[in-house]
């Protein structure tokens, strides 16, 4: 039997912050995917990947390593987290509001991916409406790791936070803007000799 000896204090603290930017990147890059999907101008480019089949694999991508950087914590001894202090806001002893905000995040983001699987079962104006919660979840990430991330203070992370938001806010923009088109209804079929039928 394998047996995990992990003989470094801190490597569940950075194992929680290395899967915490990525579970970010990978929000980031579904977020721009979904977007990318629902704009008509952004839907001309790279078409042919399939943005919407990658839209979800990066969802459950993203919240595998969500529930990574979440979960790791459990075996960090220095602040010694327990399930209230990762599922309830503000009861955490590291950084409580940032952190407060990363987990409201959790919640919303889990909201969205479960209406995903929903969908067939509540109305598209439902499914619309939680989906929008994305956003909302990706602007409580990106402030979570601004003021929780241990790397927040280092230049390339500042950067790199500020980058990703500045491209999802201008995308995001875009999509008010520029909505994909509705798909029209088809036309209804006439045939050669055959009177329409009036009411």
């Amino acid at each position: 039997m394998i047996q995990l000896q992990v003989t470094d204090p801190h490597f569940f603290w950075y194992l929680s912050r290395a899967s915490g930017m990525l579970a970010y990147l990978i929000l980031c890059a579904s977020v721009i995917l979904g977007l990318r999907v629902r704009t008509r101008t952004l839907g001309k480019v790279g078409a042919s990947w399939g943005a919407f089949d990658l839209h979800q694999l990066a969802s459950l991508a993203g919240l595998g390593a969500l529930a990574l950087h979440v979960f790791s914590l459990l075996g960090d001894k220095w602040f010694a987290f327990g399930l209230r202090e990762l599922f309830v806001p503000l009861a955490s002893p590291y950084r409580p509001v940032p952190t407060a905000l990363g987990v409201i995040a959790l919640y919303l983001l889990v909201a969205v991916l479960a209406s995903s699987y929903l969908r067939k079962r509540i109305s598209h104006r439902a499914w619309h409406a939680i989906h929008l919660l994305s956003f909302v979840a990706f602007g409580l990430a990106l402030f979570h790791g601004l003021g929780a991330g241990t790397e927040s203070a280092e230049p390339w992370a500042r950067a790199l936070y500020w980058l990703t938001g500045t491209v999802v806010g201008v995308l995001f923009l875009a999509r008010l803007f520029d909505p994909a088109p509705r798909a029209k209804k088809p036309k209804p079929v006439e045939l050669r000799g055959v009177e329409p039928l009036t009411s």
